[in-house]
């Protein structure tokens, strides 16, 4: 048997030719022709140079046009808009809600003119929820507001109402600043 561990004659290779040939240049055009929206590809159809005339259509090109419609004159407009002559305002205010078993209190009622606004709670205990119903401002339907926290820009006119969940131990202050749209007399 021979020995697993001895050494056997290893072939040596020869050495590796160090000169090289380059590939051919592809060219960028298109050997033959090219149909547009088909490519190279026949399709089973042969160009022509002179198409063949359709049965039934005239072999001239001529186009008829139709008579061009003056148009009317433009009636002058004046462009009115509820933005017309407006200008901004302002008001904030806070108050002190008790808890009521539940019960809901508005804050800002119903308002044309209110453009948004955004309500704090300035309380450092109790959590608020704010709704545009008494219904809505509860558990299920209403946006906490959570304690030293505001609510984000509210941009409405309907009313807002807050409620207190928490039986609170002292009052809860909540806090308002809305933007109103006042319009401007034309005298002025």
């Amino acid at each position: 048997m021979p020995n697993p561990f001895a050494r056997r004659p290893v072939n040596t290779s020869q050495s590796a030719p160090t000169e090289r040939k380059g590939m051919d240049p592809v060219p960028e055009a298109y050997a033959g022709f090219n149909l547009p929206y088909r490519g190279v590809q026949m399709h089973g159809v042969e160009p022509t140079a002179d198409p063949v005339a359709t049965p039934g259509y005239p072999d001239k090109d001529v186009v008829v046009y139709e008579d061009e419609v003056p148009e009317p004159e433009p009636v002058p407009v004046r462009v009115v808009n509820r933005e017309a002559r407006f200008r901004r305002t302002w008001k904030a205010d806070s108050k002190l809600y008790a808890y009521n078993a539940g019960q809901a209190f508005q804050l800002l009622p119903r308002e044309e003119n209110r453009v948004k606004a955004v309500v704090t709670n300035f309380n450092t205990t109790y959590e608020a929820l704010i709704g545009a119903s008494e219904q809505m401002a509860d558990w299920l339907g209403g946006y906490p507001i959570g304690t030293r926290a505001s609510s984000p820009e509210l941009n409405t006119t309907e009313e807002i109402y807050v409620l207190i969940p928490t039986p609170a131990a002292v009052d809860v202050r909540i806090g308002y600043i809305a933007e109103y749209e006042v319009p401007i007399p034309d005298d002025e």
